[in-house]
């Protein structure tokens, strides 16, 4: 699994700091499952997303935190290409 944005495989995340949405985007070689897990500082599950059966090619996922107070949260990303961990930043 590669996060867009550069070869780095630091993630395409826009906007990042984020109001109340911001926008996951991650790329497939092959066919894959993937499961997004989104917790806060304090290592507390906020919100899980299972995609299913994905293409091969880039995918995004709208990802709304108008619920989450504001700072720091991670998201990890993991799949049979593995596993990655980035950072969320939530702004008022």
């Amino acid at each position: 699994m590669e996060l867009c944005g550069s070869s780095d495989f630091s993630p395409l995340n826009y906007p990042n700091p984020f109001l109340d949405n911001t926008t996951l985007r991650y790329s497939l070689k092959e066919k894959d499952n993937v499961h997004i897990a989104i917790y806060n500082m304090a290592g507390q599950l906020m919100d899980e997303f299972e995609q299913k059966d994905m293409l091969p090619g880039t995918h995004e996922l709208n990802i709304n935190g108008s619920g989450y107070a504001m700072g720091m949260y991670f998201v990890n990303i993991t799949g049979k290409e593995g596993n990655t961990t980035i950072k969320l930043m939530k702004q008022r």
